[in-house]
């Protein structure tokens, strides 16, 4: 079910970056998010019925959490003492929640979610299968083969064209794995990956 679950946040990931349409199905809420923290309430289920997560990476957790309170402590003084003008407590709710909560679960159910080494590899070769897609859609959008889906200039780019963007202008490409060096970079790390190196 865990598995299942993780492979589902990674394609509902890149069908939303590589389709271009917005998964939101609310403020703070959106498909991913949906799947995150059922994955988040299953590994609890799995813990209370008697699969305890081992404590790993307990810096790492320890670090979020102390952020999380951090921000969570200064966004009340900011409302309630200081008085910020303009500044409004729910929308500071919001982007702790999007920023902070959110990467936590996720890095939760995808560290705790991976229980055995088989699990990691299969995992491991979902990225990789989902990523070569993006890949492929980034380059066939490129080549001009596909004209649907998002768009594809890289973020500086878009930033200086404005609305509309001059394809040939445009010499990098961000496609579904990110911008212009990560899309260029990934296809590289692929191949040891794919072809069995360890």
């Amino acid at each position: 079910m865990m598995q299942f679950l993780l492979f589902l946040i990674i394609c509902v990931l890149a069908f939303g970056d590589i389709s271009g349409i917005s998964l939101s199905l609310g403020a703070g809420l959106s498909a991913k998010n949906l799947l995150v923290y059922m994955g988040g309430g299953w590994l609890v289920l799995q813990s209370v019925l008697g699969q305890p997560v081992k404590g790993e990476m307990k810096t790492v957790r320890i670090c979020f959490i102390v952020l999380i309170a951090y921000a969570t402590v200064t966004m009340f003084i900011a409302n309630g003492i200081i008085h910020y003008q303009g500044y409004r407590l729910y929308d500071s709710a919001l982007s702790l929640k999007v920023l902070l909560i959110d990467s936590f679960v996720v890095f939760l159910v995808f560290f705790h979610g991976t229980r055995t080494t088989a699990d990691a590899r299969s995992l491991l070769k979902m990225i990789l299968f989902v990523v070569s897609v993006a890949n492929l859609f980034t380059i066939a959008k490129a080549s001009g083969i596909i004209d649907f889906g998002a768009e594809i200039a890289d973020r500086d780019d878009l930033l200086t064209a404005g609305t509309r963007i001059d394809h040939d202008r445009v010499a990098r490409r961000a496609g579904g794995s990110g911008i212009g060096n990560p899309v260029g970079c990934l296809p590289l790390s692929q191949v040891c990956v794919l072809s069995g190196c360890d």
